[in-house]
């Protein structure tokens, strides 16, 4: 392996950083993917966004940081109802168990019968937005640009980061 000095070094770190940023910024590739909601239908996922900014949430049944975090992702969801912005917060998860074990999970097992989850039935989220785990939310603005990625459990109900995601919402119109 040949050698570097450290300020090549540095160099090349700070332009992988860049540039990794860059890519961040960048409008994710959403054309192979598709969720269902349970109907029996596949959507594309672009039409399940519509049009405006986004908060997706990907989830898992097998998730124990999922499983933990989503009575507070279905309260986020109740303060977004509230607020006239729930149809810009989608929960998705990426189970491949059928859609109604993993509706069972959610509204039965955990009691959560007021959230809608859609599931991805067809791509990988993980690799269309560059996620490294479960539970994972992104924020996508007007333009299908990534404005945020969060990677793990989040405060859902933490006033400061709830009043932070509104005004990225409100922000990236």
């Amino acid at each position: 392996m040949p050698h570097c000095s450290r300020r090549t070094f540095l160099a090349l770190s700070a332009a992988l950083v860049a540039g990794a940023a860059r890519a961040a910024e960048a409008a994710p590739d959403l054309a192979g993917l598709a969720v269902t909601d349970g109907s029996g239908s596949t959507l594309p996922f672009q039409e399940m966004l519509g049009k405006g900014p986004a908060i997706i949430h990907f989830w898992a049944t097998w998730c124990g940081p999922c499983r933990d975090e989503l009575p507070e992702v279905a309260r986020f969801a109740d303060f977004l109802t509230e607020r006239d912005w729930r149809d810009r917060f989608f929960v998705v998860s990426v189970d491949d168990l059928p859609f109604e074990r993993v509706r069972d999970f959610y509204a039965g097992e955990l009691g959560l019968q007021s959230l809608r989850s859609w599931q991805l039935v067809r791509g990988n989220a993980g690799m269309v937005f560059r996620l490294l785990g479960y539970p994972a939310t992104v924020v996508l603005g007007d333009d299908r640009s990534l404005k945020r990625t969060l990677r793990g459990p989040a405060a859902w109900d933490d006033p400061v980061f709830r009043e932070e995601l509104l005004r990225e919402l409100a922000a990236a119109r």
